[in-house]
């Protein structure tokens, strides 16, 4: 409490925590041992406290701040969050306290004798709400301690309780120790407790036991404990009555024994949170008991009634509790009492997973939980019978109890352990259980994430009047209910003939519309509800009411109406997450309609009402043809086609169940005919031929009722039948009506629209009967728009050119109702109004339009009350003088969204208010809903529809000038507002609309030639230039501004290159934004943007692309076996699923015309998938042994043909999946030679095959057709490098090689002479080639992280480019030859410029030098130099000082040099490569001292000296080890053999008598070094492939890793007894490259392909600091150069130098940016440590390698990057970064 301000307070000096998780879950990136936890504090106001670390680490966290809330009236929550070291920072869960809760503390508790610590209490121990993500065996507790004041009244105001938590306070809390789930025990010093009372005394008490006792009066004695045993020991007999009828007794008893248990509750109640998931349970059976005493919801097996259990419960607790409180000072000594408490709370904590008494019968079994009972109550039997044998016992010193017997503690704390595992498996059986009652919530937000358009559903309101079509409707419902009989049961099944179809159909305005809300809402409720779905069409909704979109609201209301069609579908969504976004029809109605209802026996008929087929929008005429095919069952197939037998098999409605019934309404259009005229299961009804009669009368019934609706009792139809000719004036309406129900709606609507006197709406009347020619629709609509328009402008006082004027204004007006890409209301279509244009014209034309347009009254979108009215206007035979022109609409449209843009864009429009945050869809919304209440709803229309209209018209003056003012002054802000509302994808697409706008195809003629080019020119070569640079910008930068719109002024912009137009025009107009001062961009990268499933190295990498022939679908497929399917053109998933079901996907193929593609496998099987829906055809095949390794389908689609790697091959028929040619038993695999053929590749006509067997030699086959036979082969060339890569020409007359030393070799197919040779253009193995199309030029790749253009003769263009630090594993070239893809082992998608990646190339060739990528790097032993193997094979030095490269290369590997060594000495160097030898370097002569090492039979992984030089060991990919004689260099020995897989690393130990080994078959072996024989079996640590190990200078810890992440350190003293595994670490999920201790070996650096290098405490496990991030590719090599830095190095090609320690600096501080903001992600985001993470900036992949941040001091190996930060403006200043002026 303040006393100088009178401040009411809350102090929280100390908060601990309890059964905190010490391990992390699988899917954070660091797993450490002792997790660390930080605390936020809030309250209803708002105000968030953020604690520092605790000061006590691991599952029994402790923090002692101060922390105060003022004027708190209702609650204040705690918020505790995990730190992770490289992940986000995760929330364990919180807890939420009432004031009134802490009030009545206050009032309750004594416990401070001490009358100066009266006002502070701790809460009782509150079980933190979780996720279950989160939730471990038990469940962590939070408890904290605080005061509560009232603040006196001041100035004439009472105010509210604050909470007070002063850090000064003189009290001391226990941090309770709990059990340690999954980390070990922690403990406990002597001298810690004696710091640590048990109690609260005076600060000068004695800190004796026994002292302890004359302070305190003991809480329990010797009777308490008496009474305990002896009610525990009646309670145990009674509960090992097993029969039935002894319930009764049983109750009985129990009541006799709530004397004992009364009693005893208060001491149980003192003991706090030692037991305190035992008492939690109690409390949980005691609110069941009173909830429901007589049900059977708890023990449903073994007892009748909850209450009968309810007091063992209640009564273990207490008789447990008893002695339990009389040793708490001794637990903290006792390891053995400690153990068993521990595993007691543990048990019990599986139960306080029960939220309320309506879940705890539903849970937990009777037998178990009894037995949890029973021996609760012996355990505390035995304790109390112990306890009761000592004398003065709460008084004795802790190291006299040593009475208890281990043995039969130990037997009770295995009791605990084995219940509790059971207790946990029943947990997680009976959580199912829960959750699918509880669950609904999940279920349904899985369904929701479908997309699904609101407003398509029936609408009761428009449903036809009762009383009419009632003999059609009766038809109808026969119909529906014909589903119902269907659906019964047979005694003979009969074969399903799938759904019905009825297909209504009518002329517009026949009222179809009307008839299918009638029919949707009749099965909608009620006995006959049977609506399973309705969707209804609507033109002037196309763009949301699409082909793409109604099987996925037909799913989702499926979902509404049958809980188990639900629960299927949650299922397949869980299976296929993208099926979400998928726009593929036919996708849909398989995966989301059909496959849930093969799962679900739906009774009684299912309804699915479809209206205005002919008004249903599409995107693409496919999905419109497949939408087509699937209600037609497959009518519409092509029976000639050669692939007919397989496409009839598709999904379609023949395949629903035969009790569905589909209601399909349309116009008669001739498309429609022609689709259902062979369509299965359908009846068809035609308006038409319904009677005139029936017609007429149910017209007659409508005019009835809408001219008996006056509430003035005026009878409109007595005064309109004396207007009427003959005098009745429903039969003129109904002759003039024609049949058609939308003429009578519009006539009613017209002459009865508002409350206008009688006069008038007789004169409506009059105007349109009385001419005689005035029938049908259009001349309805005519003499509507005549009274709407002409009106009140015919007479003297206007000019004919005054009317033509106001006719113009019309047209103005509806064409924008009517062109509007998405309906708009009033307000807004008055803002895209052209300028000659009044406001007032809007309103005042379209508020007298209620009869045809709706929306008009109101500030909803307008639109077209029925299609007809559209159609009548765009039509000009048809609309005459009122017809609309729509090009012309759309020039007008497109000049107003322009002028809006212009007018209304302006900087942070949304008014984002940091730069921080992520702008997540909450925020997107948030940013619409801000705009539309602004009145700026035009101005998001406009940003996303501009360029649609655009593209509609034609180049003009007018139009160029808007777009100039545009580009100038209004583009980064229109970016800026896009991001905010999420539409920044649509930005590309405008800006190509543009380039292509202001483009002209002019024809050329050559006089002298004689002869004409088609060229193009240019209206606008500004706007074009501007156009395609914002292609560039947005292309690169979008994914940045759409995770937060404010980086596009402070990330993107400064980054833009110098050559970039949008960077010149803008960039000087925000100063305040970074500035690269060195190493700046100078042009666009050729690559136009980066996508993909980014991830892991071993989990992401990509094996194989194909572009379709249209070049708008990208097909990769990821070592997962994942196949995804991207949009190139935005970077976005179109869906993604597995391969295969039993083994992994490895290559794809797309067929010449895109209707499949084919997928092989790693085990060699082959399947064929519709490209549409991607749904099996046919397959798997096999293929033969081995991955796939060449797919290829033949030109005229006949068959496809694949090869293994192997040398298997195969061909099937497209249509059928039979296997063709000589193989065509499927048992008989044909193979080409008996060499491995890994290397294969297939000619583009299939005729010729071409492989490397072994690598070693060019071999050709060929047959004459897909049913020959292969022909003798023919060998063209022997190989002395090893072949690693192979690709024909697309006419088949050249073939390309890559081969592992970077060479690259053209041939001649037919001579088999080689075309040309360039043995250097790539530094390393090649690893990918493609050529393109028309066989103009070949793309190469190779690990030496470059991509070389090549023309069709084999020469290069230019200079191999950089993939920006990524090794690509794969190419694909667009059919158009203008752009290419690559991919790359991280799972990174890259799109080049074809053009501009040739021009880059050329422009590189002129640069003198070209970087080297050093990857793997040795460091002398004086720290002044190291060596680095570089992609070009080469070894050099390098000052370690100033990065200057020292003397000269070291060459002579021919392929990947993996490891570098220095001898202790420092005199020699030794490398070893995947050219299988082992060389040795003088290092002083930078030369080779020895001739290579040989006898490795394939790669050398890993070499190291012993201790004293004398010898050297070697680990090979031929499963060997071998050991070498430094001073003569021969092997010793045999080699050592037994791993039965590769091993990946070894060292010495022993004094070099022994060798440590770890091999990729997750095996440690131990080897006589000196026999060559193993010690010992194998040793089983891991549980992935071992890739690293490491031994400490003392040889007294060894360090070792694997493909996982996981990290044993273990003494290797123990290894011949019990192993002693010290600590396992986690480095995160990724494979860890690299392990190396320190010099005193207290510290361990890991190194991982997740770009991250840890540093690690050997003494305690914990993770020191946080991981150093920078490297953007996978880290080979990290050491220490000293104490206060390391060294590393990394398949970036960068050397990184690192100090070990941060500088000093104020972490609170946002001016140290390095400090505040220490995390570099994946995708290039520097951010803080947080969760959610704040962003501070993004860096585009060229500045990654260069960017020197943090603790990163030096970078050695690429042009370094220097940015000022000086003017900077970010976070809540962000917006500054403008200039104001």
């Amino acid at each position: 409490m303040d006393e100088q301000n009178g401040a009411n307070s809350t102090s929280k000096s100390e908060i601990r925590g309890d059964n905190f998780p010490v391990t992390h879950s699988q899917t954070y990136t660091v797993v450490t041992r002792k997790s660390k936890y930080y605390v936020t504090l809030g309250s209803e106001s708002g105000t968030i406290q953020k604690s520092k670390g605790a000061l006590v680490y691991g599952p029994n966290p402790e923090w002692k701040e101060s922390f105060v809330f003022e004027d708190v009236m209702e609650y204040i929550t705690l918020k505790v969050y995990r730190k992770h070291s490289v992940g986000k920072d995760t929330l364990v869960g919180e807890i939420k306290e009432d004031i009134a809760n802490l009030k009545s503390i206050l009032l309750s508790r004594t416990e401070f004798p001490d009358a100066t610590q009266a006002d502070r209490h701790w809460t009782k121990p509150k079980t933190l709400a979780v996720s279950r993500d989160t939730a471990d065996d038990s469940l962590p507790s939070l408890s904290f301690c605080f005061s509560l004041t009232e603040k006196s009244i001041q100035d004439g105001y009472h105010h509210e309780p604050a909470i007070n938590l002063p850090g000064s306070a003189q009290i001391l809390s226990v941090p309770l120790q709990a059990k340690n789930i999954k980390g070990g025990s922690d403990h406990t010093t002597l001298e810690e407790v004696d710091a640590l009372k048990t109690t609260y005394t005076d600060p000068e008490a004695p800190s004796d036991a026994s002292a302890m006792s004359e302070s305190k009066p003991t809480l329990a004695g010797d009777d308490e404990m008496k009474d305990a045993v002896s009610a525990a020991q009646i309670a145990l007999i009674t509960l090992r009555k097993t029969s039935p009828s002894s319930s009764q007794n049983a109750s009985d008893d129990a009541n006799a024994l709530s004397d004992a248990v009364g009693s005893m509750i208060p001491v149980a109640e003192s003991l706090g949170t030692l037991l305190d998931k035992v008492g939690i349970f109690v409390d949980l059976v005691q609110r069941m008991a009173e909830v429901a005493s007589d049900s059977l919801i708890f023990f449903s097996r073994r007892t009748n009634a909850s209450h009968e259990v309810h007091p063992y419960a209640k009564l273990a607790w207490a008789v447990l509790s008893v002695p339990f409180t009389m040793l708490q000072a001794q637990i903290e000594r006792d390891k053995k009492l400690k153990e068993l408490a521990q595993a007691i709370n543990g048990a019990y904590a599986i139960l306080t997973r029960l939220q309320s008494a309506q879940n705890i019968g539903a849970q937990y079994q009777n037998e178990i939980v009894t037995r949890l009972v029973m021996h609760t109550m012996k355990c505390g039997t035995f304790i109390c019978e112990e306890c009761s044998k000592h004398q003065s016992f709460v008084g004795r010193a802790a190291t006299n109890f040593i009475s208890l017997k281990d043995v039969r503690m130990k037997e009770f704390k295995d009791g605990f352990d084995d219940l509790r595992r059971e207790l946990s498996q029943a947990v997680t059986v009976e959580d199912l259980i829960e959750d699918q009652r509880n669950g609904a919530t999940v279920r349904d937000l899985a369904i929701h994430t479908l997309h699904y358009v609101d407003g398509a559903g029936f609408v009761p309101s428009k449903a036809c009047l009762r009383g009419t079509r009632t003999a059609l409707i009766e038809d109808i419902s026969k119909w529906v209910k014909e589903g119902t009989e269907a659906s019964k049961s047979e005694p003979e099944p009969k074969p399903s003939t799938g759904a019905s179809l009825f297909w209504l159909t009518g002329f517009a305005g026949s009222g179809k519309s009307s008839i299918a809300n009638t029919i949707a809402e009749k099965f909608s409720a009620g006995s006959e509800r049977c609506l399973g779905s309705s969707f209804f069409f609507d033109t002037s909704q196309s763009v949301k009411r699409r082909a793409e979109d109604i099987f996925s609201n037909i799913s989702r209301d499926l979902a509404g109406f049958n809980s188990e069609f639900k629960n299927a579908l949650v299922g397949i969504i869980a299976n296929n997450p993208d099926l979400k976004g998928t726009s593929s029809v036919r996708r849909q109605f398989e995966q989301l309609v059909l496959e849930p209802t093969k799962k679900v026996a739906f009774t009684g008929s299912v309804l699915i009402v479809i209206d205005a087929l002919d008004e249903c929008g599409c995107d693409a005429e496919d999905e419109r043809r497949d939408f087509l095919r699937i209600l037609s069952s497959g009518s519409i197939i092509n029976s000639s086609s050669p692939s007919s037998t397989a496409l009839s098999d598709l999904p379609n409605l023949s395949h629903l169940p035969p009790n569905f019934r589909i209601f399909l309404t349309s116009r008669p259009e001739k498309e429609f005919e022609d689709v259902f005229a062979r369509c299965p299961n359908m009846t068809r009804q035609d308006l038409q031929d319904v009677s005139t009669e029936q017609v007429d009368d149910d017209l007659g019934k409508y005019y009835l009722d809408r001219f008996g609706r006056r509430s003035d009792g005026l009878d409109l139809r007595q005064r309109f039948n004396r207007l009427s000719p003959g005098g009745d004036c429903i039969r003129l309406l109904t002759e003039k009506a024609e049949g058609l129900f939308q003429w009578a709606f519009s006539a009613c609507e017209f002459i009865l629209k508002d409350r206008t006197p009688l006069p008038v709406l007789e004169k409506r009347f009059a105007s349109i009967v009385k001419k005689s020619d005035l029938k049908g629709l259009d001349r309805l609509y005519s003499e509507i728009l005549q009274n709407i328009v002409e009106i009140n402008i015919t007479g003297s006082d206007f000019t004919a050119d005054e009317v033509a004027e106001t006719l113009g204004y019309f047209r103005s007006v509806l064409g924008r109702v009517l062109c509007v890409q998405d309906p708009l209301n009033i307000s807004d279509l008055q803002d895209l109004r052209p300028l000659e244009e009044d406001d007032s014209h809007t309103r005042f034309f379209l508020e007298h339009m209620g009869s045809v347009l709706s929306g008009v009254s109101s500030d909803e979108p307008i639109r077209a009350v029925h299609t007809s009215f559209r159609d009548f206007l765009f039509d000009g035979t048809r609309g005459g003088k009122y017809h609309i022109d729509a090009g012309e609409q759309d020039d007008i449209l497109a000049k107003a969204c322009l002028r809006v843009l212009n007018d209304q864009l302006k900087f942070n429009l949304c008014h984002i208010q940091s730069s921080y945050t992520s702008h997540d869809d909450g925020r997107v919304k948030y940013s619409k809903a801000w705009l539309r209440d602004r009145g700026s709803g035009v101005l998001i229309y406009a940003s996303v529809f501009w360029s649609n209209h655009l593209t509609k018209t034609l180049y003009n003056e007018e139009l160029a000038a808007l777009l100039h003012t545009f580009i100038e002054h209004r583009f980064l802000h229109w970016l800026e507002l896009l991001g905010a509302i999420g539409e920044i994808y649509v930005a590309w697409g405008a800006m190509k609309t543009l380039v292509e706008w202001t483009a002209v195809r002019r024809l050329f003629i050559h006089r002298v030639a004689n002869s004409h080019d088609v060229i193009d020119q240019n209206y606008d070569l500004k706007l074009s230039e501007f156009g395609q640079d914002a292609q560039k910008f947005i292309s690169h930068f979008a994914d940045v501004i759409a995770r937060s719109p404010p980086h596009l002024y402070i990330s993107a912009l400064p980054f833009a290159p110098r050559s970039s137009l949008v960077s010149q025009r803008y960039l000087p107009q925000f100063p305040g934004s970074l500035s690269v001062e060195k190493g700046k961009q100078q042009t666009w990268s050729p690559i136009d943007r980066a996508f993909g499933d980014r991830g892991a190295y071993e989990t992401k990498d990509i094996s194989s692309i194909a572009y379709s022939p249209d070049g708008t679908i990208l097909i990769a497929v990821a070592w997962t076996g994942i196949v995804w399917l991207w949009n190139p053109l935005t970077g976005q998933s179109m869906a993604s699923f597995s391969g295969f079901e039993k083994s992994r996907a490895r290559l794809v193929e797309i067929s010449p015309d895109g209707r499949y593609f084919a997928i092989g496998s790693e085990s060699g099987d082959l399947v064929l998938r519709d490209m549409k829906t991607q749904a099996v055809l046919w397959g798997p095949r096999s293929v033969g042994s081995g991955q796939v390794s060449c797919i290829r389908f033949s030109p005229t689609l006949h068959f496809v043909c694949a090869g293994t790697e192997l040398a298997y091959i195969g061909s099937w028929d497209v249509a059928t999946g039979t296997k063709l040619g000589a193989g065509a038993d499927p048992d008989v695999q044909v193979k080409l030679h008996p060499e491995s053929g890994h290397y294969m590749t297939l000619s583009q006509d299939t005729t010729l095959v071409a492989c490397s067997p072994s690598g070693e030699s060019l071999v050709l086959f060929s047959h004459d057709d897909g049913g020959g036979k292969w022909l003798t082969r023919r060998e063209i060339a022997t190989f002395t490098e090893e072949a690693c890569c192979l690709a024909f020409s697309p006419n088949g007359d050249r073939l390309v090689s890559g081969h592992k030393s970077g060479a690259v070799k053209l041939w001649d197919v037919k001579t088999g002479n080689q075309i040309s040779d360039y043995p250097t253009q790539h530094t390393n193995q090649i690893s990918a080639l493609a050529f393109s199309s028309d066989g103009s030029f070949f793309i190469s790749s190779c690990y030496g992280l470059t991509v070389q253009a090549w023309n069709g003769k084999g020469a290069p263009i230019g200079r191999a480019l950089s993939t920006f630090r990524k090794t690509t594993k794969a190419i694909a070239i667009t059919q158009d030859a203008r752009s290419f893809a690559t991919a790359a082992v991280d799972g990174s998608i890259s799109i080049w410029d074809r053009v501009g990646m040739q021009q880059s190339s050329l422009l590189s060739a002129e640069r003198e030098s070209q970087l080297l990528f050093p990857t793997l790097i040795a460091i002398s032993n004086d720290n002044t130099r190291f060596y680095a193997a570089c992609f070009d094979h080469s070894i050099r030095e390098f000052h370690l000082e100033s990065g200057d490269e020292i003397g000269v290369p070291m060459r002579g590997h021919r392929s990947t040099v993996r490891h570098l060594t220095i001898s202790p000495d420092g005199t020699r160097l030794v490398s070893c490569s995947d050219d299988r030898t082992i060389r040795i370097w003088d290092i002083e002569k930078q030369t080779q001292a020895h001739d290579p090492l040989i006898g490795h039979s394939s790669f050398v992984w890993s070499i190291a000296f012993s201790r004293d030089g004398k010898r050297l060991l070697s680990c090979s990919g031929d499963r060997t080890i071998r050991i070498w004689d430094t001073a003569t260099w021969d092997m010793i020995g045999k080699p050592l053999r037994g791993h039965t897989d590769t091993p990946r690393a070894a060292v010495f130990f022993d004094n070099a008598t022994r060798v440590i080994s770890g091999s990729e078959d997750q095996t440690i072996r131990i080897w006589d070094a000196q026999s060559g024989d193993q010690i010992g079996e194998p040793l089983k640590l891991h549980d992935a492939n071992i890739h690293a190990i490491a031994i400490s200078l003392e040889e007294d810890i060894v360090a070792s890793a694997d493909l996982d992440g996981v990290i044993h350190v273990w003494d290797p003293s123990t290894v011949t007894s019990t192993l002693q595994i010290r600590h396992t670490l986690h480095h995160g999920t990724d494979e860890v490259r690299s392990l190396a201790f320190s010099g005193d070996g207290t510290r361990l650096l890991s190194t991982s392909t997740d770009h991250t290098i840890c540093l690690w405490d050997v003494n305690t496990g914990d993770l020191i600091g946080t991981p150093f991030e920078g490297h953007n590719a996978r880290v080979w090599r990290a050491f220490f150069l000293d104490e206060a830095r390391i060294i590393s190095s990394s398949d970036d090609g960068t050397i990184r130098i690192w100090d070990i320690e941060a500088e000093s600096s104020d972490p609170e501080s946002r001016l140290d940016l390095p400090q505040s903001f220490s995390r570099i992600d994946y995708d290039g985001w520097v951010h803080s440590n947080d969760n959610p993470p704040d962003l501070l900036l993004w860096l585009p992949p060229h500045y990654r390698p260069g960017f020197q941040w943090g603790r990163c001091r030096k970078v050695i190996g690429c042009e370094p990057i220097e940015i000022e930060f000086s003017r900077f403006q970010h976070g809540e200043d962000w917006t500054k970064c403008i200039d104001q002026q």
